[in-house]
């Protein structure tokens, strides 16, 4: 588990946030868990560089704060909207059993195996991230979605891939993940019938 350090803030407000700003940090502040809010300041350039992994959001860390830690979720990020450097950040305090809401990237595997796409066809990605339910301790860094066996005309929905365990899809409906089209001026009824 990665260790961000932060710095307790003793005030808040407009002046407050500007003044940590202007000492190059990032205001945030750590809620939940039945919890008082606390303020902290942290260095924008370790949160960069966690965001850049693409998983920052659905990846527990350990915050370091005077000397004691405690397990936490990213939830908000506020960018400049000029510099694009980070403005302010929220975290949720969890424990292994808290229950949470993310969005964890899809990963799409057996591309290279699929006869159709051989053939020329075409994968059309309609969703590369998914919404789940799961415990703070589950929460996978992806999900793979095989479709090393999709058809012409084929697609893949949430119902029919294999979730790890713990885990639910936090969706309404039994969205399309991909679809596999024929190569362009050509049917799928005028390729071989068993693809």
């Amino acid at each position: 588990m990665k260790t961000i350090s932060v710095q307790r803030r003793d005030r808040v407000g407009k002046g407050a946030t500007r003044a940590i700003r202007r000492k190059n940090l990032a205001p945030g502040v750590i809620y939940g868990n039945a919890q008082p809010p606390v303020a902290i300041a942290v260095d924008p350039r370790v949160i960069d560089k966690e965001l850049d992994t693409g998983v920052f959001f659905n990846t527990v860390y350990k915050v370091d704060m005077d000397g004691t830690s405690e397990k936490v979720l990213p939830r908000d990020v506020q960018m400049h909207v000029v510099r694009d450097t980070v403005q302010s950040i929220d975290f949720l305090r969890v424990t292994d059993d808290t229950k949470v809401k993310v969005n964890v990237p899809l990963h799409f595997s057996g591309v290279d195996k699929n006869r159709a796409v051989r053939m020329g066809g075409r994968l059309q990605v309609v969703c590369r991230e998914l919404a789940i339910m799961t415990t703070a301790s589950t929460i996978p860094t992806t999900i793979s979605v095989d479709v090393s066996e999709v058809k012409f005309g084929g697609i893949v929905r949430i119902s029919n891939i294999d979730l790890p365990s713990g885990v639910v899809a936090n969706t309404k409906d039994d969205s399309v993940l991909v679809s596999l089209k024929a190569p362009r001026g050509v049917s799928a009824s005028d390729l071989d019938d068993d693809l």
